[in-house]
This record gives C-alpha cells, structure tokens and sequence, in this order.
C-alpha cells in the first residue's frame, strides 16, 4: 500500500463551443443594451467586432442576422473560455 502513488491531477476539461442558445442570448443581450437602453459600449475600434477580420477568428461561421449586423461586438465575443473561472469554494 505505501508504494501507491496519489492518481494525477485531472487535465483541465476541454472547452465546449457555444450552443446555439448561448450565443442568441449574447447577441439579444448587446441588442437590448445597445437599442432598447442607449447604452454605448467603450471598445477601441481595433478591439470591435469584424465577421471578415483574421482578428475576430469568425470566418467560416454564418452570417449575423440582420437584427444584430450594426451592434458593437468585442471581436471575440463568439469565443469560449476566454477568462478563467475560479471554482467557488462553499463553506
């Protein structure tokens, strides 16, 4: 029993994409924001949004809709996992 070692540390779970869902309700949220309560988001032009920029990694994808074409997106508002989140600790 003492020559056990302790099993290895699970790898870091993969990234799933966005469902369909989550990014219809990323979208929505920006347009309610942007047209519904004025609001106007501080981005650097060079940090906006382009379907057709090498930047924002979008090519390939569909087209946006109509309703979301003139919103100001961060250009990697598609992309998941982009922050790290630190598991709450429940005491």
């Amino acid at each position: 029993i003492s020559n056990m070692s302790a099993p290895p540390k699970a790898a870091i779970a993969a990234v799933r994409p966005y469902s369909s869902y989550n990014l219809f309700f990323q979208l929505e949220r920006a347009y309610i924001l942007q047209t519904l309560h004025g609001f106007q988001p501080t981005i650097a032009p060079a940090d906006t949004f382009d379907p057709r920029s090498a930047k924002s990694n979008y090519q390939g994808c569909p087209p946006l809709p109509p309703r979301y074409s003139a919103l100001v997106l961060p250009y990697d508002w598609h992309i998941p996992g982009k922050t790290v989140r630190l598991k709450r600790i429940h005491r």
